[in-house]
């Protein structure tokens, strides 16, 4: 499940690369 990025998506357990994601999107747009 860890793969499927799509259904980590509403689960923090397996959300590795979701997270740091967002991050660094809003920094850039701003």
């Amino acid at each position: 499940h860890e793969s499927s990025s799509s259904e980590s998506s509403d689960g923090t357990s397996g959300t590795p690369g979701l997270e740091p994601v967002p991050s660094p999107v809003p920094e850039l747009l701003c």
